[in-house]
């Protein structure tokens, strides 16, 4: 089992670099000014985060309340692609229509435990359907990812900050892991994985600032220069 695992990291790894490869040419070849990579770590405003991707890997239960959920191997391999035309950007739905951005205000605000705004069921279900869930594999694997979202609201409001994935793990790559966004053609953000929960403590906490991973860009965004307009390279509040 052992064996196997670290055979499929490595597979993982392998077809990472391919992806890393042949998007970094094409992030140089683009012309833009400053540099942006796929995958890179820039920092925005979570309130400027208001929409969400339609396009998702298909659970049980879903993930927006709306039902409106595309297949996100619709996508082909534009998925895996860093500056991608076509539709895809007007694709989205209203950032509150994600169950789990709602979930966890809902635990937070309004002071329901995991169990009553549904975190624990969603993660069970898709535990008994998939295996594994968020590299969760049982009940207990559950209770301790709740909590550790617990700590991380308590701590950043009692005045700390969200840290960039390499500031958690100086081996992580660029900011993968981290919360997920693509540009749209007019520059504006569009949340696309990863971080839900960690996007609605922001947002619930009203942060200037929050670390974000991104995957795509339209390529109209660059020729009109809006990709730059709401995320930035470094830490602009301590």
């Amino acid at each position: 089992m052992i064996a196997r695992l670290h055979q499929m990291k490595l597979r993982a790894r392998l077809r990472l670099a391919k992806l890393v490869v042949r998007n970094d040419f094409q992030a140089l070849f683009s012309q833009h000014e400053p540099r942006i990579r796929y995958l890179d770590a820039v920092w925005c405003n979570p309130m400027d985060i208001r929409l969400s991707t339609r396009y998702f890997i298909p659970k049980k239960g879903g993930y927006l309340h709306s039902g409106r959920e595309l297949d996100k191997n619709e996508l082909g391999k534009k998925q895996h692609q860093f500056i991608v035309p076509g539709g895809w950007d007007q694709k989205t739905t209203p950032i509150e229509d994600v169950k789990h951005i709602t979930r966890t205000i809902d635990h937070f605000d309004k002071g329901l435990d995991w169990h009553t705004v549904g975190e624990v069921t969603w993660m069970m279900d898709n535990i008994a359907e998939y295996g594994v869930q968020d590299d969760c594999r049982n009940l207990e694997d559950v209770t301790v990812r709740c909590d550790a979202i617990d700590r991380l609201k308590q701590s950043i409001q009692q005045g700390g900050r969200f840290y960039s994935r390499r500031e958690l793990n100086p081996d992580n790559f660029r900011e993968k892991g981290g919360i997920g966004i693509c540009l749209s053609r007019n520059g504006d953000i569009i949340w696309f994985s990863d971080g839900a929960h960690r996007l609605a403590i922001a947002q619930l906490l009203c942060l200037k600032e929050v670390p974000v991973c991104v995957y795509m860009i339209h390529p109209d965004a660059i020729s009109n220069g809006t990709w730059k307009e709401k995320i930035y390279f470094e830490r602009r509040y301590q």
